[in-house]
């Protein structure tokens, strides 16, 4: 909102959020670190294992999510000295602005030297976080100190970024208690922009990226349309012959348009196939299909087995100490005797072109179930 003012009140008319795995893994992961800090400081006697379920959402738990957990909450309790811990707590930020509030992974005052520190995990691996001047960080900060009353006490504040997949060494921003008070005056203006009917949409690529608006913002498909004339145009420019100041812009310009176009055709391909499947819209010149999924064994204990009744030794099963997959062993006895010891799963569906080979699919139309007969 900072960045798009305007945004705010676009997102009230975005399609909802779809789920993704990623996020599924984060919160699992999150709940994984808050789990172990908890055990470790006595609040909590339970102590995840690899393949326990998330209790938010249900995702297993892996041997990574363990490790990664176990360095966190290290660097945690090691950034508090002894001192109270604060785990996933809500932070309350309405003294700024009545709809500011936030939940924050872990924080801690150190009373001695009057340093207050507050760490977000990041548990993906696709893009490195920098907590230097970062607005989420400034967020937690104030939230925190007003949550633990030290506001007007602390002397330094501290937002860590804990991005284990990507960096050993977390990501460090250190401000003083002046600068922390600044931040609050510009949420207080930032949060007045973004709330009034004319405020103004801003698109760029940081700003647009995690906007659930962006597939139906007309400056973010300018900017994007833009950015492809500016790609279409510099199809002219052969390599050999260009001056390093020509590749250099050229080259400036491919990377940024690629994020801009990469970033809408992903909101387009979303939102299509979201109208498509769930209000039954036709989508000239596409269809859907079901996604590729990999079949899997229902019960892997059943299906070995099974193959050890019809006389095939283990070596011809597993593999690394697994069974190998249906595809891989299904032809060593006929499809009849097996095809009920296999599923499929159902990984949604998607808006492809016409061209492509698989099967047309009936969308899940919500309009029907919206005009009921006899109602």
């Amino acid at each position: 909102w900072m960045n798009c003012p305007g945004s705010n009140a676009l997102i009230e008319h975005a399609p909802p959020e779809q789920p993704s795995k990623y996020a599924a893994e984060g919160t699992a992961a999150h709940w994984v670190g808050e789990q172990k800090i908890l055990a470790a400081t006595g609040h909590r006697n339970r102590v995840p294992l690899v393949g326990m379920k998330c209790p938010e959402n249900g995702y297993s738990v892996d041997p990574d999510m363990l490790r990664y957990g176990a360095g966190y909450r290290d660097y945690c309790l090691g950034l508090a000295e002894g001192n109270p811990v604060h785990v996933e707590v809500r932070v309350d930020l309405s003294f700024i602005h009545p709809t500011m509030f936030g939940t924050n992974d872990f924080g801690t005052y150190l009373p001695s030297t009057k340093h207050l520190h507050a760490v977000d995990l990041k548990y993906g691996k696709g893009e490195e976080v920098d907590a230097e001047d970062n607005p989420q960080g400034a967020f937690y900060l104030i939230g925190l100190a007003k949550k633990l009353g030290v506001w007007d006490e602390l002397e330094y504040a501290s937002f860590h970024i804990y991005q284990p997949r990507i960096s050993d060494t977390p990501s460090v921003w250190t401000i003083t208690r002046a600068e922390l008070h600044a931040w609050a005056e510009r949420f207080r203006l930032a949060a007045i922009a973004a709330c009034q009917p004319d405020a103004p949409r801003v698109a760029s690529v940081d700003a647009c990226r995690w906007c659930r608006a962006k597939a139906i913002c007309p400056e973010n498909r300018a900017f994007a349309t833009q950015q492809a004339l500016a790609v279409q145009a510099a199809r002219d420019h052969g390599l050999y012959g260009m001056t390093p100041e020509q590749l250099a812009a050229d080259y400036d310009l491919m990377r940024e348009a690629k994020k801009w176009i990469e970033q809408r055709l992903t909101a387009l391909h979303v939102y299509a196939t979201q109208q498509a499947n769930e209000m039954g819209v036709d989508v000239p010149g596409y269809k859907l299909v079901q996604k590729r999924s990999n079949r899997r064994w229902i019960d892997p204990t059943d299906a070995i087995a099974l193959f050890r009744m019809f006389g095939h030794a283990d070596e011809v099963i597993f593999e690394e100490q697994t069974i190998k997959s249906p595809a891989q062993l299904e032809k060593l006895i006929a499809k009849s005797d097996v095809a009920s010891y296999i599923t499929t799963d159902d990984n949604g569906v998607e808006l492809v072109p016409m061209s492509d080979k698989r099967p047309a699919v009936a969308a899940k139309s919500r309009l029907a179930s919206l005009f009921k007969v006899g109602e």
